[in-house]
């Protein structure tokens, strides 16, 4: 396939997952896990960090759950000072989790099988339900998807036998990975 032609349906590709990720995302109020994901983000990253690993309880004002590792609260804790606090700012940042995850899809399927698979792969991810539903969601679900393929990517690159710095992707994304869910 010509390189132009396999960007440019790449492009439309990755703009219709934007555009079906970002569609209304802030029309619906938070429901109960995202409200632990504000009450979360809206405390000091060391707060954070210690309401993880002590109590055990993110938000316990609004329910009684085990808390989750905290690489995806840290993110939003400086997401909303970055760009603030509403449901569309923190949800956002999902999207754009899910979005990049459209790409790196694309990478990996055009790195095994080629630039076809690679489309198509993009293409599925991309108006995939689901996926566009966990990149509406204030939660770590999109992140956790993306630290996936970017695991995935380094990995293969590092059994390839090519740089020995795909190793090191590969450690940083797999210990992200589990920090996050």
């Amino acid at each position: 396939m010509e390189n132009k032609k396999v960007l440019i349906l790449l492009s439309l590709i990755i703009l219709l997952g934007l555009f079906l990720r970002i569609y209304k995302i802030g029309e619906e109020s938070f429901w109960i896990d995202e409200a632990a994901t504000v009450y979360t983000a809206q405390q000091s990253p060391s707060d954070t960090i210690k309401d993880i690993y002590t109590t055990t309880k993110q938000a316990p004002q609004y329910y009684e759950g085990g808390g989750s590792p905290p690489f995806y609260f840290l993110i939003a804790n400086y997401w909303t000072k970055l760009v603030g606090l509403s449901e569309a700012k923190l949800r956002l940042l999902s999207a754009i989790f899910g979005t990049i995850s459209i790409f790196m899809i694309f990478a990996i399927g055009r790195m095994l099988f080629g630039y076809k698979v690679g489309l198509i792969s993009a293409f599925i991810l991309a108006i995939n339900f689901m996926h566009i539903n966990y990149s509406q969601e204030a939660r770590g679900y999109s992140l956790v998807i993306l630290l996936t393929l970017f695991t995935v990517y380094f990995l293969i690159n590092g059994l390839d036998g090519k740089k020995n710095t795909y190793w090191l992707g590969y450690s940083i994304a797999g210990a992200l990975l589990v920090y996050t869910h």
